[in-house]
C-alpha cells in the first residue's frame, strides 16, 4: 500500500510542467531575438544621414566673407562633396545604418569609460589626506615669504630716505660758502679750474656751426644782444655801400664785409646790409603801424561813445525814478485829503 501512494505521488508531481516551462522560455528568447533581427533590418532600410545626427556642425553659410574667401570655401565645399560621395560609393568603405549606430554606440561607451577614470583620478587626488607636517611646511613657507617682502618694503623706504638726506646735505654745502683754501692746495686748485672749461669745450663741441676767424668774430653772447632797430640797421647799410664805393678802401672793405656775412650766415644768423630790402621793410613796418594805430583810435571811440550811451541811459532811468517817487508822494497825498461819502476834496472845517 505504501509503495503504491509513493508511485501516485510521484506520477502526480511528476516533471512534466517543468518541461513545458522550459520549452516556454526558450521561444520567448527566439522570439525577443527574430523580433531583434526584424528591427535590425527595419533600421537598415533607412538611410544613415535620416537616422544617425552628424557630429559636425552645420554649415555656417558665407555671410560677411569677401569674394575671394567665399570662393575658397565654395571649392572647399565642392571637393569636401566629391570626396564624400566616392567614399559613399566605394564597395570597401561601405557600412550599414546597423554599423553606424554599434560604432556609435562604442565610441559613447569608450568617452564614458574616459570620464569615469578621469573622475576616479581627481577623487582619488582629492581624497589624499594632506598630513600634519606637510602643512605644516606650506604654513612656514608662508610665513617666509611675506617676511621676505615685508623686508624688501622696508630696504626701499630706507633707501629712499637716505638719498633723501644726502641730497639734503649736498644743497646745504652748495649754498654754505667754503673756507679758503691752503697757500699748498691753492695753486692745484688754480691749474684745476684753468684745466676744467677747456675740458668742458672739448666736450660740448658743435660741429654743425665753422668757426673762422676772419673780419668781425661772431660774439658767443649774441643771443643776450638787443635787437637793433631796422632804421638803425639802414644807416649802417647805406654808410657800408658808402664805403665799399670809395676808390682806396673799398676794396678792402668788400672782401672784409663778404667773409663776415658769410661765416655769420654759416652760423644761421639772417645778415641786413641791403638797403633797398631794410627800405621796403621799414615802409611796411610803418603801414602797419598806422593800420594798428587807426584800429586803436577806433576802438577807444567805440568804448567812448558806448560809455557815453551807458550814462544817457542812467540818467534818464534817474530822472524817471525820481518822477515816479514824486508821483507816488503826491497820489499818497490827495488820498489822505478825500472824504468818504462826500465828493471833492476837504477846503476847511464845516462850523466855523
Amino acid at each position: 500500500m505504501a509503495e503504491t501512494e509513493e508511485e501516485e505521488y510521484e506520477s502526480s508531481h511528476s516533471d512534466e510542467p517543468k518541461s513545458t516551462s522550459f520549452s516556454s522560455l526558450k521561444d520567448l528568447k527566439n522570439l525577443i531575438h527574430e523580433n531583434s533581427l526584424f528591427f535590425d533590418r527595419l533600421v537598415d532600410l533607412v538611410p544613415a544621414r535620416f537616422y544617425i545626427y552628424p557630429e559636425d556642425p552645420p554649415h555656417p553659410g558665407y555671410y560677411g566673407m569677401s569674394k575671394s574667401a567665399k570662393a575658397a570655401a565654395k571649392k572647399a565645399t565642392k571637393e569636401n562633396l566629391k570626396k564624400a560621395h566616392r567614399a559613399r560609393l566605394d564597395p570597401e568603405n561601405y557600412a550599414s545604418t546597423l554599423e553606424l549606430v554599434k560604432r556609435k554606440a562604442e565610441k559613447e561607451e569608450q568617452e564614458k569609460l574616459k570620464e569615469g577614470e578621469a573622475e576616479q583620478l581627481e577623487i582619488r587626488e582629492d581624497n589624499k589626506a594632506a598630513t600634519y607636517e606637510e602643512l605644516r611646511k606650506r604654513l612656514h613657507q608662508r610665513i617666509e615669504k611675506l617676511q621676505a617682502s615685508r623686508k624688501e618694503k622696508k630696504d626701499s623706504q630706507k633707501g629712499k630716505r637716505k638719498r633723501a638726506e644726502v641730497a639734503g646735505t649736498q644743497s646745504t654745502r652748495d649754498s654754505v660758502p667754503q673756507e679758503a683754501p691752503s697757500a699748498k692746495r691753492g695753486k692745484e686748485d688754480v691749474e684745476k679750474v684753468k684745466k676744467d672749461p677747456e675740458e668742458d669745450q672739448s666736450s660740448n663741441l658743435e660741429f654743425g656751426r665753422v668757426k673762422i676767424s676772419v673780419g668781425n668774430e661772431i660774439s658767443k653772447d649774441r643771443n643776450k644782444k638787443i635787437k637793433e632797430s631796422k632804421a638803425h640797421l639802414l644807416e649802417k647799410a647805406q654808410k657800408l655801400q658808402s664805403t665799399m664805393q670809395d676808390p682806396e678802401k673799398g676794396q678792402v672793405v668788400a672782401t672784409e664785409h663778404s667773409w663776415s656775412a658769410a661765416t655769420s650766415r654759416a652760423a644761421g644768423i639772417k645778415v641786413l646790409d641791403n638797403p633797398k630790402l631794410l627800405k621796403q621793410s621799414l615802409k611796411k613796418d610803418n603801414k602797419q603801424h598806422q593800420k594798428s594805430v587807426q584800429k586803436w583810435k577806433e576802438r577807444t571811440n567805440l568804448k567812448e561813445k558806448a560809455l557815453e550811451e551807458r550814462q544817457q541811459v542812467r540818467k534818464e532811468h534817474i530822472t524817471q525814478r525820481s518822477q515816479q517817487k514824486k508821483d507816488r508822494l503826491i497820489a499818497k497825498r490827495e488820498k489822505k485829503l478825500l472824504r468818504p461819502g462826500f465828493e471833492g476834496r476837504k477846503d476847511g472845517f464845516i462850523n466855523i
